[in-house]
């Protein structure tokens, strides 16, 4: 089977690079970035989008942003037979269809993670019969969850999605407190590192939920008690939500809601 990755951002490529057994050919306007993934998948990489095959399968992987003006110049060229998998966040199946003329799309709301077969990839298809064949590409690459609604994709793109970024720079303010209080560099982010996975590994793997692991590090009047009074103190759920929200806004203009 043949798939053309079109946009190759760090998104795309997290996915992609675990794939095995297509035949690949690559875009992207600069032509770098498609260069380098088609050495890597041993693929075909274009400079132009009308020199592209029909293919059975089209990855959208750039930004949400740059899809208006790409499907102007695509859609000439977009053959109907071929399934599309957007990993765009925030643009509807619909808005995809339209754009294109497409008639099978997937959504599939993904993170980076992916690039070493930890991601987690929520799924959404509109008028897919190769349902199954889509979620098998994405398993190779991490946990899969098939969606039964639209909405519910745009719900959990600011959670998995974006979540990677939230404990990236979690590790940067951690790293950084413990640098202040003498440890190196290397020192400080191999402790932080092994805390965030220890932990992730732990909440994976244990039958009792966050709470619950959260109050057995938590002993009375100790210092995570302290810690954690002191961030409620400030507001942290509050201030989540608010971000959330932020993040619900801004799918919201992407979708051209508001």
């Amino acid at each position: 089977m043949k798939i053309a990755v079109l946009g190759c951002g760090n998104l795309a490529t997290a996915v992609v690079s675990k794939l095995e057994g297509f035949e690949f050919h690559t875009y992207t306007p600069s032509y770098i970035r498609a260069e380098e993934l088609a050495k890597l998948k041993n693929g075909t990489a274009y400079k132009e989008l009308k020199n592209i095959p029909l293919t059975d399968f089209v990855i959208l992987g750039m930004k949400p942003q740059q899809f208006e003006e790409f499907a102007k110049v695509y859609k000439d060229f977009f053959d109907d037979s071929s399934v599309v998998i957007s990993l765009l966040a925030g643009t509807s199946t619909d808005t995809i269809k339209k754009a294109l003329g497409a008639k099978s799309v997937a959504r599939v709301m993904s993170n980076t993670p992916a690039i070493i077969g930890k991601g987690l990839h929520a799924l959404y298809f509109s008028n897919v019969d190769q349902s199954s064949v889509v979620e098998s590409m994405f398993k190779v690459s991490g946990e899969t969850i098939v969606l039964d609604s639209e909405d519910k994709i745009d719900g959990i793109t600011h959670f998995s999605g974006s979540g990677p970024a939230y404990l990236f720079d979690l590790a940067r303010i951690l790293t950084s407190e413990l640098e202040k209080r003498g440890l190196t560099n290397e020192q400080a982010n191999m402790a932080i590192k092994q805390t965030l996975l220890g932990s992730a590994e732990l909440l994976k793997n244990s039958e009792l939920p966050a709470i619950e692991l959260r109050k057995q590090v938590t002993s009375k009047a100790g210092v995570t008690e302290k810690v954690l009074e002191s961030l409620w103190d400030f507001g942290i759920d509050n201030a989540y939500e608010k971000a959330l929200i932020a993040g619900d806004e801004r799918i919201a203009q992407l979708k051209g809601i508001i």
